[in-house]
């Protein structure tokens, strides 16, 4: 292998790890959901990650974020609903930001 092909899978390597998100899982009770008007929700939960820095136990669901699209966000939120209202316990699937918000990509009620 050449010393250019050598260097090209080494940064293709880098540049792999650099952009590839961490997906984190945490179980807890969902004990309040605050839509906004411009189609994000705060989900406010009853423990907090330490992967989330922000200092409150909320988490943000939005389109367009961690493979959220419009059709997922509906879904989700139901889902979201259901488990708060019959007080069950949720698994959240969700990445930190630097913005110090840590976006929801997918949730599992447990029944």
């Amino acid at each position: 292998m050449s010393f250019r092909q050598c260097s090209f899978f080494l940064g293709l390597l880098f540049f792999i790890s650099v952009t590839q998100a961490d997906e984190i899982f945490h179980k807890a009770r969902i004990n309040m959901l605050y839509p906004y008007t411009d189609g994000y929700v705060y989900v406010g939960i009853d423990n907090e990650h330490g992967s989330c820095q922000h200092g409150y136990d909320y988490y943000r669901l939005e389109v367009g974020r961690v493979g959220v699209t419009e059709e997922s966000i509906d879904r989700i939120y139901t889902a979201m609903l259901a488990a708060a209202a019959q007080g069950n316990q949720v698994e959240i699937v969700f990445e930190p930001s630097p913005d110090g918000n840590c976006y929801i990509s997918r949730i599992k009620v447990f029944y």
